[in-house]
């Protein structure tokens, strides 16, 4: 079968096209992780539904600065040693080395778009 061209096993998914298999976390597993390490070239995002952006900017400020975080819109550039905080249709186009995705409310395509976004490193954390 293929996905979006993408050859997969539903009992694969989530398959990222690059790296394989992705790290899946609750939200309760994620929040025991330790946070990300900021101090290295990478970028990093974060990419949700834009009506869950406030919400998951609530949850990263319980591990992160403020100062870490940058909410991506049209204006703001993609920043080396910060979080960028995004949403779907900004992430669009764009490639981070580290990539977190919270599918809450997200549709097959919208996972797709948003997992694809990862270089090295995805971490899904499921509804």
């Amino acid at each position: 079968k293929e996905k979006f061209g993408i050859p997969y096993n539903k009992d694969e998914l989530p398959y990222h096209p690059k790296l394989g298999r992705v790290k899946e976390l609750s939200l309760e597993d994620y929040m025991k992780q330790p946070a990300l390490s900021l101090f290295s070239s990478h970028r990093f995002a974060v990419i949700c539904k834009r009506k869950y952006l406030k919400e998951v900017k609530t949850i990263l400020l319980q591990k992160y600065y403020e100062k870490e975080i940058i909410e991506l819109d049209k204006n703001e550039k993609v920043a080396r040693q910060k979080i960028s905080l995004c949403s779907v249709e900004m992430s669009a186009g764009l490639e981070f080395e580290d990539v977190i995705v919270f599918e809450k409310g997200m549709n097959q395509f919208e996972k797709y778009v948003a997992e694809s976004r990862a270089l090295e490193n995805l971490t899904v954390i499921d509804d």
